[in-house]
């Protein structure tokens, strides 16, 4: 287990490589001068070009990627805000908390919502909660988060007068941004739920255990739902680095402190040291979740388990005869 874990954490060196240079270009051609975003438009030309020379503006595209690789690899260094003058590692950290805070509830709301009316819609198959559960499913797929958030926004606090609107000033804050983003992500666990779960009931096992006079609630839960679990975990660990990215847009439309809002800022003003920073470090964060998706796989099915510990077993054998 342990090389594997060491395996997938070098597989993930040439994947963050990758989204560096990527993001890097993307934000290095994208037309705009941050000096004369920073100076204003009335700031005379000489100013502008002493601005570039003291940030390095000015310097060939592979110099400064391979100044700002170097400084990641070597230092941990992601520069400095060209509008704050802050170091941009400080601002992550101040800003990803809220993020992570809004990723987890959502990932909670759409594994009780998700998971729920899966199961419920798998032993009900082709009645009418089967058929609500579906229809909930291709809602919730096909409605784009931000535009429910702002739906959400207008009913709960603009009519009906329930909750916040914006903020993040106490729990009653907590309570729309989640339920928008984990009810779009629980359509995706519910329809793979479903699916894996009826593929499961079908197999001999569960008819043998039935047979032994089992009741229903502990052949579902016990013997299907287990072996059902494993496709799901996978959506679920794609599903959290996919609320960390579409966190972005909710903590826009919620105006939540988060590193989301703070990627929206930078890109307005070009203060691209922030926006690689932060795209940097979501795609850090998503390469771990999966790490931590693989690594339950093996709890989840001993039968991985057991393939993982017979690996061992033979490249140990092999290099014993060698």
């Amino acid at each position: 287990m342990l090389k594997f874990i060491g395996k997938r954490l070098l597989m993930m060196i040439p994947v963050l490589l990758g989204v560096i240079i990527l993001v890097f270009t993307i934000m290095f051609y994208t037309p705009g001068d941050p000096a004369r975003i920073m100076l204003g438009a009335g700031a005379s030309e000489e100013a502008v070009q002493q601005l570039r020379e003291e940030k390095g503006l000015n310097r060939p595209y592979f110099v400064q990627l391979g100044d700002y690789i170097k400084n990641i690899v070597l230092h941990g260094d992601f520069g400095e805000s060209f509008q704050t003058g802050e170091p941009v590692l400080n601002e992550i950290l101040e800003r990803f908390p809220t993020t992570l805070k809004l990723a987890s509830l959502s990932v909670l709301v759409s594994l009780i919502v998700g998971l729920s009316m899966g199961i419920l819609s798998a032993t009900h198959q082709y009645s009418w909660i089967d058929k609500f559960a579906t229809a909930f499913a291709l809602l919730g797929v096909s409605m784009p988060s931000f535009w429910a958030g702002l739906m959400a926004t207008i009913l709960f606090s603009s009519i009906l007068g329930w909750l916040p609107a914006s903020g993040s000033y106490g729990w009653k804050y907590w309570i729309l941004p989640p339920l928008v983003l984990g009810l779009h992500s629980a359509a995706s666990i519910m329809r793979m739920t479903r699916s894996s779960l009826l593929e499961v009931i079908r197999q001999d096992y569960i008819r043998t255990a039935r047979a032994k006079g089992q009741s229903e609630r502990k052949v579902i839960v016990v013997h299907a739902l287990r072996n059902a679990l494993i496709p799901v975990v996978t959506v679920v660990g794609m599903q959290f680095g996919v609320l960390l990215g579409g966190s972005i847009l909710i903590e826009s439309v919620f105006a939540l402190p988060g590193l989301g809002r703070l990627i929206i800022g930078a890109i307005g003003k070009r203060d691209r040291m922030v926006v690689q920073g932060g795209v940097l470090f979501l795609a850090l964060s998503f390469s771990f979740v999966n790490l931590l998706v693989d690594i339950l796989y093996a709890y989840i099915d001993p039968r991985i388990m057991s393939q993982y510990k017979a690996l061992n077993k033979k490249k140990k054998k092999v290099s014993k005869n060698v």
